[in-house]
């Protein structure tokens, strides 16, 4: 059986970007226990920090289905052939394809080699479609250390890497994104992301250490977009004091509103900032909804 998920710990992913504009009256909170200075202010949509938004774009979002047929794979493939460089064929195969696609391993490896920046890497679509392939994950492993190296300077790259070690190496991925946020303090996405991580380890049995310390976390944070990504991981609908703790400082922060209504209306309205430059490839499932 697979161990874990293709899109493990973005599970809603699109909606995080417009948290600000329904927290503008909020302080500037902290990243509890990062090294970083205060979280600078996060509070409007403005240009700038569109385009400093780095999440997937809506076609890379896959519901664990082959969606691609035979012929679409033949295809994207001899536009590889013919241009390496094509990276919206080489996303479409490794998004999509999945089992199908016999040289998948070859292409995930190529593109964290060359480009780690893909968004589609914020999905985990790094991961091996079965995590139980320890060749197949040791190999992709070892070229996520080579890009998060102490060198490296996109937040963006070490936020990829820190989504591929979060389900078994959650403590590694903490510490990754905590670098991305000191190297890229503006870019919010990241300041959720590491909501994102401690949500999942509520229900990641893996590391319960972990899991316990990040709940004391969520419960004592001031940060919005730490809180909101959490939320949202974990869902609304499980119940449970620590939900409804985390569901109440939630509504607090954005005025007193529900916070599932809250998080609803993010996802809606995060969508016209997702933009992606890939022309779209008919599929033969529905992966997204729309």
């Amino acid at each position: 059986m697979y161990d874990g998920c293709e899109c493990l710990m973005p599970r809603c992913l699109l909606f995080l970007i417009a948290i600000p504009s329904l927290l503008a009256a909020q302080e500037s909170p902290k990243v509890r226990e990062a090294p970083a200075p205060t979280t600078p202010m996060r509070v409007r949509i403005t240009c700038s920090v569109q385009q400093a938004y780095v999440g997937p774009a809506q076609q890379w979002f896959n519901s664990g289905l082959d969606s691609l047929s035979d012929e679409q794979i033949r295809d994207l493939e001899t536009v590889l052939s013919i241009d390496p460089e094509d990276i919206c064929a080489r996303g479409y195969l490794i998004a999509h394809g999945l089992d199908r696609v016999l040289r998948r391993m070859e292409y995930v490896l190529w593109m964290i080699e060359n480009h780690p920046d893909w968004d589609g890497f914020a999905l985990n679509l790094s991961l091996p479609r079965y995590a139980n392939d320890q060749v197949a994950y040791d190999k992709i492993r070892t070229a996520w250390l080579q890009q998060a190296r102490p060198d490296q300077k996109s937040g963006t790259v070490l936020h990829h890497a820190a989504v591929f070690f979060g389900w078994r190496e959650p403590d590694y991925a903490e510490a990754l994104l905590k670098r991305a946020i000191n190297l890229e303090p503006e870019v919010e996405f990241h300041v959720q992301g590491l909501g994102i991580l401690y949500g999942s380890a509520q229900f990641n049995s893996r590391n319960p250490s972990f899991a316990a310390r990040t709940k004391s976390i969520l419960l004592s944070s001031a940060d919005p977009l730490i809180v909101a990504g959490a939320l949202n991981e974990i869902g609304t609908l499980r119940g449970g004091d620590f939900v409804k703790s985390l569901s109440a400082r939630l509504s607090e922060m954005a005025g007193n509103r529900n916070a599932e209504d809250i998080l609803m209306d993010l996802r809606y309205r995060s969508a016209r900032y997702i933009r992606s430059q890939c022309k779209p490839v008919p599929l033969l499932r529905r992966c997204v909804d729309r």
